[in-house]
């Protein structure tokens, strides 16, 4: 890639770094979020910040996305090498500069954040697998549904009561 080429793509490849930047400043506090209301008994607010997070991964994925095409056509390779590369090539520009280097650390903080979601969802679920263990008489390593999401327990069909 010669200096002109790098040129050209440094307006959209700052415009699609600013974007992947409000992205990921919008997912980290709804992981914050996130990991408060896993601990928590109120399942309609963590359903709520679920799907207000898979809306800005979306997001998310289509700005980084623009940054990989942008990428590519330079013929850099994808991720923070190719970013580091074009932003080097781009006689350093201090906004994006700054706002490459927010990203890269960003980005590894809401990855920590979202793996430490990921490690508490687990451990619910193991919870939950152990309480149904003792309820049913099943071992914990069981599901409570199979492949196809249907009841292994057996109580499908039962009624605990009628209102």
């Amino acid at each position: 890639m010669n200096p002109e080429q790098a040129r050209a793509l440094i307006p959209p490849f700052t415009a699609a770094v600013a974007e992947t930047l409000r992205q990921l400043q919008a997912l980290e506090p709804l992981l914050g979020r996130e990991r408060e209301l896993l601990g928590g008994r109120d399942p309609e607010a963590l359903n709520a910040v679920i799907r207000e997070k898979i809306t800005v991964l979306a997001q998310l994925e289509t700005a980084m996305r623009g940054m990989e095409d942008l990428m590519q056509r330079a013929g850099l390779p994808g991720g923070g090498a190719g970013g580091d590369t074009l932003v080097a090539a781009a006689a350093h520009p201090p906004e994006l500069v700054d706002q490459w280097e927010q990203l890269k650390t960003l980005a590894v903080e809401v990855d920590r954040q979202n793996s430490q979601n990921g490690r508490l969802t687990q451990q619910a679920q193991r919870g939950a697998r152990t309480a149904l263990s003792i309820l049913t008489g099943r071992q914990a390593t069981e599901g409570a549904y199979d492949r196809r999401g249907r009841d292994k327990t057996g109580l499908t069909g039962y009624s605990l009561g009628q209102a």
